[in-house]
């Protein structure tokens, strides 16, 4: 597994990348994601696990002060890039399993 981490913010100048998100954004959330819909738009990081086929496993968004948002696959909730199976390309930066792991039980107990 490979766990990676990218920024993401909807201010600012648009870019492919924050196209494709929006665009995933407005298609995906309102039928995968029940209990987070409200907190995407707060999301300004993305961490991802990624098995060693490419194939994103599970996904942590972040807000601006660093603490973890939504998540998915938790409950009814498929998630962004765990629904699409991939990561978007651009600037990945690698991040600390333990880290990925610690931030994601954070969320599992409030979606459990």
């Amino acid at each position: 597994m490979r766990y990676v981490r990218f920024s993401y913010s909807g201010r600012g100048p648009r870019s492919w990348g924050k196209d494709f998100v929006l665009k995933v954004l407005s298609r995906v959330l309102p039928l995968a994601n029940p209990d987070f819909e409200d907190k995407y738009d707060q999301v300004v990081e993305w961490w991802l696990e990624i098995d060693d086929d490419g194939v994103v496993r599970r996904e942590i968004g972040f807000d601006s002060l660093a603490q973890p948002l939504v998540g998915a696959p938790i409950g009814e909730n498929e998630g962004i890039f765990t629904e699409l199976g991939q990561a978007p390309q651009g600037t990945i930066e690698d991040v600390d399993r333990g880290r990925f792991d610690s931030a994601w039980n954070t969320l599992q107990p409030q979606h459990e």
